[in-house]
C-alpha cells in the first residue's frame, strides 16, 4: 500500500465553484447539458475534484455570471434587429392586400386568379 499521493493544482476557494446542477438552474438548462457542454456552454471551465466515481464537476461562479450577462447582451443586440425589421415589414404595401388586377378590368384575388379568374 503506498502513501505517496500526487500533488494537485491549488483549486479555485469553494465560493467561487458552483455545482453542476446549481449552475444548470442559473442558465435553466438540465444539467446533463451542462456535463457535455452543449447549449453554449462550452466555453465555460469545468473543474473536476475527486477520482474515479465520486468525482464531482463544478464551474466557476465568475465565468458563468461573464457568460450569462454576454448572453442577456446578445439577445439585447438581435431584439434590436428584429424590431427594426418588423418595423420596416409593417409599412402600407399596396401589393401586399392580396387583389390584382385583372385583364377584364374587374379585380380579383389571387387564389381566384390561379384558379382561371373571376366569371
Amino acid at each position: 500500500m503506498s502513501l505517496i499521493r500526487r500533488k494537485q493544482k491549488p483549486l479555485p476557494l469553494e465560493s467561487e465553484l458552483l455545482t453542476l446542477t446549481e449552475a444548470a438552474a442559473y442558465l435553466r438548462l438540465h444539467p446533463e447539458t451542462v456535463r457535455q457542454k452543449l447549449g453554449g456552454t462550452h466555453t465555460l471551465t469545468h473543474v473536476r475534484q475527486g477520482t474515479g466515481k465520486r468525482q464531482r464537476l463544478f464551474l466557476m461562479r465568475s465565468e458563468l455570471v461573464a457568460h450569462v450577462e454576454s448572453l442577456i447582451e446578445e439577445g439585447k443586440r438581435t431584439n434590436k434587429t428584429i424590431l427594426s425589421l418588423v418595423r420596416v415589414s409593417a409599412t402600407p404595401d399596396k401589393r401586399a392586400t392580396g387583389h390584382i388586377r385583372a385583364t377584364n378590368g374587374t379585380s380579383a384575388s389571387k387564389s381566384d386568379k390561379k384558379k382561371g379568374g373571376k366569371k
